[in-house]
């Protein structure tokens, strides 16, 4: 007997800025992009409603989509959408940038200008990984 799953995807989409420190071509120059990111949420046949009443108002759901936007929006889309994401690594070579890093600015005052300084260099897959761990934790 094949284990089925039922899914269900949503897109979210948000724009944020980076750079690719020692890219060979323009990304390594700070660029934006508009990212298009596709959350899927699944569960196999054989729990999909098992713990449910059929007159509940999340029977026949794998999740509820509003509680889906919650999550992925306060998580990630609210927190990275129109900002600057820079490797701390990069930074620390970069003399305009050495403030960021040497606590002369404060989280806050960072968050103020809406910039995020990640511990990995900020590729589309390394950004899915960070993402996706956000996610299940």
């Amino acid at each position: 007997m094949v284990n089925k799953f039922i899914k269900i995807t949503r897109e979210f989409n948000f724009a944020m800025a980076h750079c690719l420190p020692n890219h060979c071509k323009k990304c390594r120059f700070i660029h934006g992009h508009n990212y298009k990111m596709f959350i899927t949420v699944g569960v196999s046949e054989y729990e999909f409603n098992k713990s449910k009443n059929e007159e509940s108002t999340d029977y026949g759901m794998v999740m509820d989509f509003g509680d889906l936007n919650k999550i992925v929006n306060e998580l990630i889309v609210d927190k990275y959408d129109h900002s600057l994401v820079l490797w701390k690594k990069y930074i620390s070579n970069m003399d305009k940038f050495k403030n960021l890093i040497n606590n002369e600015l404060s989280e806050e005052e960072l968050s103020k200008w809406n910039i995020h300084i990640i511990p990995y260099r900020p590729t589309a897959e390394n950004m899915c990984i960070d993402y996706y761990n956000i996610l299940h934790n």
